[in-house]
């Protein structure tokens, strides 16, 4: 034989092949022309006949470690930097999230794809990931660098390259953008009992205070 040398051989298999049936093919033996020969089995094997696309992912969810907000510190005063909502509520500040999601097939590859509702200035996120032969149910979509609304889908395709529907929208926000106004605060004039109303000074032990300029929803 001739080191390099390549053949291709095509086996056709009819569309009328039953959903799961298993088609054998056996090439035989090669023979050169110095009469060495190939290994016999090395040219047999089986395929599985698969049409059937995989069942559309359900339960697509921003998990709550990567649905940041504000969490009360220490101090009792809210932290920086953060939406302020809840872990539920798909508002996040950060470019790697995590999606949980239920019903991947092991070995399936999987497209996640979040689209920005503006998609003139902003970029779609895809990633493909490969799940394991164990099952599984949590998966990470980086890259987010532009704050917008984007809506996410999970699509999933079986060895047999079946892909199934997308999976329903799931709606997230992504904000990394502080609030424009700084709040200004004041003594109430039912809690200031100095010589004026607006001086400040009080000898209540509680007070009230007005607070203007909360910009978006912030507390």
């Amino acid at each position: 034989a001739t080191s390099g040398t390549s053949y291709v051989y095509t086996l056709e298999v009819s569309n009328t092949t039953p959903e799961g049936a298993t088609t054998a093919y056996d090439i035989g033996t090669l023979t050169d022309l110095a009469g060495n020969t190939t290994d016999p089995t090395a040219g047999s094997g089986a395929i599985e006949v698969d049409r059937t696309p995989p069942v559309t992912l359900t339960a697509v969810d921003l998990q709550a470690a990567s649905d940041t907000y504000a969490d009360l510190n220490n101090n009792n005063q809210y932290d920086s930097g953060t939406d302020h909502g809840s872990n539920a509520d798909n508002i996040t500040n950060l470019a790697a999230l995590t999606f949980s999601m239920t019903g991947a097939e092991a070995q399936a590859i999987l497209t996640l794809t979040a689209t920005p509702s503006d998609t003139t200035n902003n970029a779609a996120v895809t990633k493909t990931h490969t799940v394991s032969q164990t099952p599984e149910t949590a998966f990470l979509l980086d890259g987010f660098t532009a704050d917008d609304t984007y809506a996410v889908t999970v699509t999933q395709t079986d060895r047999a390259g079946n892909t199934s529907s997308a999976s329903t929208a799931l709606s997230i926000t992504r904000d990394t953008t502080a609030p424009a106004d700084n709040p200004t605060i004041d003594l109430k004039a039912g809690s200031d009992t100095g010589v004026s109303s607006t001086d400040d000074y009080t000898k209540e032990g509680a007070m009230g205070f007005d607070i203007a300029n909360l910009a978006e929803a912030a507390r």
